[in-house]
């Protein structure tokens, strides 16, 4: 995953092919109740196979200038957080409003 950002999409399924070929007895694992022994791992595994043709829509559409990370929109929610935070004492449909108000802002 650390390379999904520095590769393209040909050299990135290849080496999660790779990756699932080598781990493919690995995740085939049950416990004693025929349950898999590694779910965690098979929900990512499974998660990036069917998440696969939409990982490099930032570089495969240059025009819409998607960033190919999330780290402004999390600075973003740190940001609205802290600002949420502040005031505590605020009723549901209040809390609602103000935060509706900041990404209004930004």
């Amino acid at each position: 995953m650390y390379s999904l950002t520095k590769s393209s999409q040909e050299e990135f399924e290849y080496a999660f092919l790779m990756l699932q070929r080598k781990y493919q007895e690995f995740l085939k694992e049950r416990n004693e109740n025929r349950q898999f022994v590694h779910r965690k791992l098979r929900s990512a595994f499974r998660s990036l196979k069917t998440n696969l043709p939409y990982l490099f829509t930032c570089k495969n559409h240059p025009e819409l200038n998607i960033p190919n990370t999330t780290n402004s929109c999390d600075g973003s929610f740190a940001h609205w957080k802290q600002k949420l935070k502040i005031h505590r004492g605020l009723k549901k449909h209040r809390r609602d409003k103000m935060a509706s108000f900041l990404m209004k802002i930004f």
